[in-house]
């Protein structure tokens, strides 16, 4: 579970990228969901709807009165919800970016737990505040507390970087919620607000739904939905669906936004990986992954698996290419075709960005259609975005 939550911050970061001069908001709508083929979320987004009746980055919840204030010295708190030194570090915003080489830091502010006679009994248990691991713990998980539980808290974290170091305010307020699912009967509903100073200084607001699977008997271990809001509390693009789920002792995860797919298997990128389009460059991040390596020549299986062929079956029906073999080739192809224009007087000085222009609008063709054509969406429209008024006598 603390993999999913670096990797949902990611996403939730990227997608607040521009695409060229257009932004993946003026894209997409903000309140849809991400569309795909894998699963029904139907019945996860009823519950969603309930349990944020508000839709907005206010929707912070409060405490059942009937709970109770858990008896527990404010160390044990902590210990109880997971959140250790290595438990704030796991969630830390700062925990994916490049300076936490340097090391991550955290302290504790205050934090107040709430749950039913029965849960407060469990969290007071010695068996299960020193054996159950942190990840397993209220903060990120309900498999050993299915009680309603309220959980408000707020910590500092930061990085040991010395030159403008990374800071984040973070308030967050975890309950565990009854989701009458019958494979995922309880949930953790968690409202989370960063403040983050330092290189890369913003402030997000994020809903997010982690529905758990009680028995190990489901198809998906867990089925996470979340939104993000962004200062001024408007709906961000990065509204996100994750699954989670194991096949043989192997584990697999895969997540979708508005646009992008991340699939893993152990932690390594596996399958189908869309992440975004670089309009400055022409190019995409639309591979096939096997253990975390990008494949030269693939076919896609089951729209978000892939297996490798070989280079002599790119003509058949179904077989694509490496991003960077796609982009190659649109870029020869570009400039041969611009070299072929010498009736045009002004040809030489708009060949660079014609080239560009042309090159990009092919490689976004080149872009293997997801079930929804949201990704060579995406590019097609940045491409004429960017490159419209470039005066380009190749059709775009």
């Amino acid at each position: 579970m603390k993999a999913w939550s670096r990797i949902i911050g990611v996403m939730a970061l990227v997608s607040s990228v521009p695409v060229g001069a257009q932004t993946l908001a003026e894209k997409f709508s903000d309140t849809d969901w991400p569309k795909q083929t894998q699963i029904d979320t139907a019945p996860f987004l009823t519950v969603f709807d309930q349990v944020f009746p508000l839709a907005s980055a206010d929707d912070q919840g409060s405490p059942d009165p009937e709970l109770l204030l858990c008896d527990l010295s404010e160390e044990q708190q902590w210990q109880a919800v997971g959140l250790t030194p290595a438990g704030i570090d796991s969630i830390n915003p700062a925990s994916h970016m490049p300076e936490a080489s340097a090391g991550l830091t955290s302290k504790a502010r205050s934090i107040e737990v709430r749950s039913s006679a029965a849960g407060c009994a469990r969290f007071q248990a010695p068996e299960y505040l020193n054996n159950t691991p942190d990840a397993e713990k209220a903060y990120f998980s309900t498999r050993h507390l299915q009680q309603p539980v309220y959980i408000r808290v707020h910590f500092e974290t930061g990085t040991r970087k010395k030159s403008r170091p990374t800071r984040s305010d973070n308030t967050v307020v975890i309950q565990h919620v009854a989701t009458g699912i019958q494979d995922h009967p309880w949930a953790v509903r968690t409202w989370r607000q960063y403040k983050v100073s330092g290189p890369y200084s913003m402030q997000m607001t994020i809903t997010s739904l982690s529905f758990e699977n009680a028995d190990g008997q489901a198809d998906y271990e867990s089925v996470a939905l979340s939104r993000s809001y962004d200062k001024q509390g408007e709906l961000m693009p990065s509204t996100t669906v994750h699954l989670h789920w194991q096949n043989n002792d192997v584990r697999f995860m895969r997540g979708w936004s508005s646009f992008m797919v991340y699939s893993y298997r152990d932690g390594k990128r596996h399958g189908l990986n869309f992440s975004g389009v670089n309009m400055a460059e022409g190019s995409f991040q639309y591979d096939c992954f096997a253990d975390d390596k990008p494949l030269d020549y693939y076919r896609i299986i089951n729209d978000y698996d892939c297996a490798s062929v070989q280079a002599e079956e790119f003509s058949q029906e179904g077989v694509f290419r490496s991003s960077s073999l796609t982009k190659q080739a649109a870029q020869a192809e570009a400039e041969s075709a611009i070299a072929a224009i010498d009736d045009d007087p002004a040809a030489a000085a708009i060949a660079g960005e014609c080239v560009k222009a042309y090159a990009a609008a092919r490689v976004c063709q080149q872009i293997p259609s997801d079930p929804f054509g949201i990704a060579r969406g995406v590019c097609t429209s940045g491409v004429k975005k960017k490159f419209g008024g470039s005066d380009c006598k190749l059709p775009l």
